[in-house]
């Protein structure tokens, strides 16, 4: 009979705090939901007010990264014609990434495209960008045409990017 009061004592005591332990377990391993909405608003709110350029790049990326929790980030900026600079580096402690680099004109076609691919799907890849070996490329695109991208590295969780992952990395770019 002790066993049975202790047993379900047990079981109401869990039951009240399960979901309470579950979101520490998620927030221990980079697991939490979010609502698109809020993450956005939420977004555009940090960089209110910013206007220094180094300053704007650094709360850019770690505001994406406090959502996604990444094991690493690279933003980059288009410089010229098939020419980009990495604008901020999360996370990579290889000195092997250039200031400045080409892409492939199949690359910028995909960029031009503002949808999320992955190097995976191109034929030719430029060497610094085989090394970052990124899961996924989000084009930033102004006036139609592409002014960035960023190169998201798995997440902390490695868990697989959702849908909700990609089209809020899409509306953030």
């Amino acid at each position: 009979l002790v066993r049975f009061i202790i047993l379900g004592i047990s079981v109401i005591i869990f039951l009240a705090l399960r979901d309470r332990i579950q979101r520490m377990i998620d927030r221990i391993f980079h697991r939490e939901t979010y609502d698109s909405a809020t993450v956005v608003s939420d977004f555009e709110g940090k960089l209110a007010g910013i206007y220094r350029l180094d300053e704007l790049k650094q709360k850019i990326v770690q505001s994406i990264d406090e959502i996604f929790h990444f094991k690493f980030f690279v933003f980059n900026l288009k410089k010229d014609h098939l020419v980009y600079e990495p604008a901020y580096i999360y996370g990579i402690e290889e000195p092997g990434i250039p200031s400045e680099y080409n892409i492939t004109p199949e690359i910028e076609d995909k960029l031009r495209k503002s949808k999320v691919f992955s190097l995976e799907e191109m034929n030719d890849v430029p060497p610094v960008l085989e090394r970052i070996k990124g899961d996924l490329i989000v084009p930033i695109i102004s006036a139609d045409q592409p002014a960035g991208f960023f190169i998201c590295g798995q997440k902390r969780s490695e868990r697989i990017y959702s849908r909700q992952d990609i089209n809020v990395l899409t509306l953030l770019a």
